[in-house]
């Protein structure tokens, strides 16, 4: 299990579960027949792509002890919604400190905040997927919900707890007897009826969104502050006002403006802007023929060796990975870590 270690797992991506299934066979072997990655002693993933959803049921066994971070993001149109199946729930926001109960029980993982994942030595571990595209769980939420305008602003929120029996009874059988030309078929109505499940104790109030750390809401004077601050640096992004300047322009301290806009966008504004500028570098070599030295200069790089390593660090592989289209492979989630 040593290429786990240095695996970098990212959620809230556009729907992969083929790549996934082909990440899996390209780094471990295996075979993939039919919607489904298995390979002997080890593990298997199966999966099911809708229009506006897909699940996936995943299991491996774990060696060693394992910690993989999970980085969360705001760039997908999905949801993201984790069952772990029959053992302890193995996730935790990475701002706390301590470790999952080791209880066997059925949990549920819903975050767009980044979380860890813990494995003990042999650890046999089943877990269940469902991804919803954001459009889908606002519609079934109702637009005025709590957590609806959370997805669509992009706020902080979470819910980790054990499930209902019966959300916790088609968790465990969703998946394993599916053959067939039907499969497809079932496995869909399987997944709307989870969703289901999930918002009707979401709107019950039996699952609790919670966010320890997450301060209380701005009003909307100080949110407009913050997003002009936001804009101003995108403006001139390769020549961004200083913190002095910005505050000066929004009429606020330079203290209470950093706080505002790390309540808001969960990053300081140094790191808001740095990531802004990969970013578009990302999208140039991604959609241009651009060389790598002229991406760099245009988003402000004049050393390209420090362009290379800040896109690699990012990104998880360098300006000609992303050319060559490796990115997506080496972002593809790991549903089974």
């Amino acid at each position: 299990m040593r290429n786990f270690d240095k695996l970098k797992v990212l959620t809230y991506q556009p729907s992969k579960a083929v790549q996934m299934a082909k990440y899996l066979q390209y780094h471990f072997g295996g075979k993939i027949s039919q919607n489904l990655w298995e390979k002997k002693d080890f593990g298997s993933f199966r999966y099911f792509s809708f229009e506006d959803m897909e699940i996936a049921r995943s299991s491996a066994y774990f060696e060693k002890e394992l910690l993989v971070q999970r980085q969360a993001s705001q760039r997908s149109d999905y949801c993201m919604l984790y069952f772990s199946i029959e053992h302890p729930t193995p996730w935790k926001n990475t701002d706390t400190e301590s470790k999952p109960s080791a209880e066997p029980k059925a949990g549920l993982f819903f975050s767009n905040q980044d979380s860890e994942i813990y494995f003990p030595n042999g650890y046999w571990y089943r877990q269940f997927t469902l991804r919803v595209k954001k459009s889908l769980m606002v519609e079934a939420l109702g637009p005025k919900h709590s957590l609806s305008k959370k997805i669509l602003n992009d706020e902080p929120y979470t819910i980790e707890q054990a499930v209902s029996d019966e959300m916790r009874a088609l968790s465990m059988g969703l998946l394993e007897q599916m053959n067939g030309a039907l499969a497809y078929y079932q496995a869909k109505a399987k997944a709307y009826e989870l969703l289901v499940m999930f918002v009707k104790q979401i709107t019950e109030g039996t699952l609790a969104i919670h966010n320890e750390k997450a301060p209380p809401l701005l009003d909307d004077d100080k949110m407009d502050i913050v997003i002009k601050a936001k804009e101003l640096m995108v403006e001139n992004y390769l020549n961004p006002p200083s913190q002095y300047e910005l505050s000066r322009e929004c009429g606020i301290s330079e203290t209470m403006l950093r706080k505002m806009f790390k309540q808001v966008f969960h990053t300081s504004m140094y790191q808001f802007i740095k990531d802004y500028r990969l970013t578009k570098a990302k999208n140039m070599l991604e959609t241009t023929d651009w060389p790598i030295n002229v991406v760099g200069q245009r988003v402000g790089y004049v050393h390209m060796g420090q362009f290379s390593a800040a896109i690699k660090k990012k990104f998880g592989v360098g300006p000609k990975g992303i050319k060559a289209g490796l990115l997506e492979e080496e972002e593809a989630e790991l549903v089974v870590a």
